[in-house]
């Protein structure tokens, strides 16, 4: 498991410098090699990561004040996701939703602790948009890799 993690890790670090290398020379990150299908299926899978991340915020905001809600409806992303599950359990991810759910946040009527706004914050938050950025360019790049390894074999 922890060279899972390693891996995960790396590829991340990998795709987090090729993505500030392509900005900040004003270049975007694409290559003849990668398909759009593939860019636009992409998108849909960082859009339903992006979404179990905001649920997995909104639970663990109920989970820290012992709140009670009905019983889930079944709308968590990760029964239909793609991606590597790694991305949805990392550590990085975890520690996001943790501190966004410290932040202290004051309604007017004690009752009400907004947590769906926090979420909704967060779900919004440069923070989570860096993060799903990041393995946007994570799986460019295995693209990539894959795509040159088929070309060099053929």
């Amino acid at each position: 498991m922890k060279k899972k993690q390693i891996l995960i890790l790396t590829v991340l670090v990998i795709g987090i410098i090729t993505y500030y290398n392509c900005r900040t020379q004003n270049l975007i990150c694409t290559n003849s090699q990668i398909s759009q299908p593939f860019l636009d299926s992409l998108e849909i899978e960082l859009q339903k990561l992006k979404n179990q991340a905001f649920c997995n915020c909104f639970n663990q905001a109920l989970k820290n004040t012992n709140a009670t809600i009905t019983v889930p409806d079944g709308s968590d992303y990760i029964q239909i996701f793609d991606l590597d599950l790694a991305y949805l359990n990392s550590n990085h991810l975890w520690k996001l939703i943790d501190d966004w759910n410290k932040k202290e946040y004051i309604a007017y009527n004690e009752e009400n602790k907004l947590f769906l706004m926090r979420c909704l914050d967060f779900y919004n938050s440069k923070d989570l948009e860096l993060y799903i950025d990041s393995i946007r360019q994570v799986e460019i790049l295995k693209r990539r890799i894959d795509a040159e390894k088929r070309h060099a074999n053929d």
